[in-house]
């Protein structure tokens, strides 16, 4: 709850809620920033959402032609074509999935092999 008047308990919230701003910002967590700045404006506090609005309105940051495209609907965003898609990306992760078990086996056969050639060359040596 915000205090009225400003006083000690209003200049620690914006302190703190300045930390967060700054770390979501600077670690690049801009969907979390995003989030803050809507919960912000949405409990009142336009006064703290100012350096977000500001970050998110940055037209070098955030072009609004590339905003304006993310933000309508995809173009064959119908149920059909999205089940398709999901169903081909479940096929494409099943085939990686089996190139990653057929890879795994033969890594560990060529390990076995060559811990067979390392003992074969121990047993030369020493029979030299």
């Amino acid at each position: 709850m915000e205090a009225a008047g400003g006083g000690p308990a209003d200049e620690r919230w914006s302190s703190l809620c300045n930390c967060v701003v700054n770390f979501l910002l600077e670690e690049r967590y801009h969907l979390a920033a995003l989030e803050l700045l809507q919960e912000l404006q949405d409990d009142g506090r336009h006064a703290h959402a100012l350096r977000l609005r500001a970050f998110f309105s940055d037209p070098v940051l955030f072009p609004p032609d590339l905003v304006g495209r993310a933000t309508s609907d995809p173009p064959g965003a119908d149920p059909q074509s999205l089940l398709e898609e999901k169903i081909a990306a479940q096929q494409k992760l099943a085939l990686a999935e089996y190139d990653l078990r057929l890879a795994k086996e033969d890594l560990s056969q060529l390990k076995l092999e060559l811990q067979k050639q390392k003992e074969s060359s121990l047993e030369d040596s020493n029979g030299l």
